[in-house]
C-alpha cells in the first residue's frame, strides 16, 4: 500500500514498464485500500507542495486542514452505517496569493479523486470528496495575540 501512496504523492505517472506491477499491487490491496492510498497520496502531495522542505516557519504559509466523514444512518438496524463522502476544509491563515493558488490546485486535485471514474472497477468503491478552501486576511500572529488584548475586568 505504501508503494501506491508514494506513487500518488509523486503525481501518479507510471512508466509503461511498471504499469502491470502497479495494477497487480492495486489488485492485492482491493478497492477500498486502493482508494484510500490515492487519498493519502494526494493529501501528502498537497502538504509537500506547501512545505517542500518539510519545515514550517512560524508565520509563513500557515494552513489548517480539517476533514470529516459524515456517517449515513441506514433505515434498517441490520444494515451497517456507511460513509459516502468526505468533507475537507483547507484554510490558509497566513500566506501570499501563491500559497492560496497552491491550495486551489490541491483542492481541484482532491475533488477529482471523488469522481466515479476513480472508484475503480469490479467492485467500485470510493467517496465523494467535497473540498472548501478559504483564506483569512489577518496573520496568525495577530490572531494569537488578540485574546491577550481583551480586558476581562469589565
Amino acid at each position: 500500500m505504501l508503494a501506491l501512496v508514494l506513487c500518488e504523492r509523486w503525481g501518479g505517472k507510471i512508466p509503461t514498464a511498471d504499469i502491470e506491477f502497479y495494477n497487480d499491487l492495486s489488485k492485492i490491496c482491493g478497492p477500498q485500500m486502493r482508494w484510500w492510498a490515492k487519498y493519502v497520496g494526494r493529501m501528502a502531495k498537497g502538504i509537500a507542495g506547501l512545505y517542500p522542505a518539510g519545515i514550517k516557519n512560524v508565520g509563513c504559509n500557515e494552513v489548517t486542514i480539517t476533514a470529516n466523514f459524515p456517517i449515513e444512518k441506514p433505515d434498517s438496524a441490520s444494515v451497517k452505517p456507511e460513509i459516502d463522502h468526505c468533507n475537507i476544509h483547507i484554510h490558509v491563515v497566513a500566506g501570499d496569493e501563491g500559497t492560496f493558488s497552491l491550495v486551489e490546485d490541491w483542492k481541484d486535485n482532491l475533488e477529482k479523486l471523488g469522481k466515479r471514474k476513480h472508484f475503480g472497477r469490479d467492485p467500485q468503491w470510493g467517496l465523494v470528496v467535497v473540498v472548501k478552501a478559504t483564506k483569512s486576511l489577518a496573520s496568525s500572529k495577530a490572531a494569537t495575540t488578540l485574546p491577550a488584548m481583551v480586558d476581562s475586568s469589565g
